[in-house]
């Protein structure tokens, strides 16, 4: 199912974007 996949491909890229930017905020703080 595309959907299924776009789903899952879409809540992966928000964890990945999410860590990124609690990586940055412990950096620059």
């Amino acid at each position: 199912n595309g959907s299924t996949t776009f789903m899952i491909g879409r809540v992966y890229w928000i964890t990945e974007t999410e860590t990124c930017l609690c990586l940055a905020s412990v950096l620059f703080i």
